[in-house]
């Protein structure tokens, strides 16, 4: 399965442009969050988490949008792959 995260930070910018991205690249689930990436209490990569299984690709707009710092997409990255073994593009 191709899981798509799409994240904005403020309620005035919108999704949709990233979300129609996510779709036309194949995705079949897309998790999706409205706050700053400052934020560790996002609810879209733990919702991810939930239904991703072993050999699942994450894709985003850009990689900004998932990861809010070196630490922790580094953090992130273990608690994908320890859940599901998959790969990151």
């Amino acid at each position: 399965m191709v899981v798509g995260y799409a994240r904005v930070s403020t309620p005035e910018q919108k999704l949709e442009s990233q979300i129609d991205l996510l779709k036309n690249a194949g995705c079949d689930k897309i998790s999706s969050d409205i706050a700053s990436g400052t934020r560790d209490d996002m609810k879209g990569p733990n919702e991810m988490l939930k239904y991703m299984r072993k050999g699942d690709t994450v894709l985003t707009y850009k990689n900004d949008r998932v990861f809010r710092s070196l630490k922790n997409m580094v953090e992130l990255i273990d608690r994908f792959n320890e859940a599901t073994s998959l790969l990151l593009v």
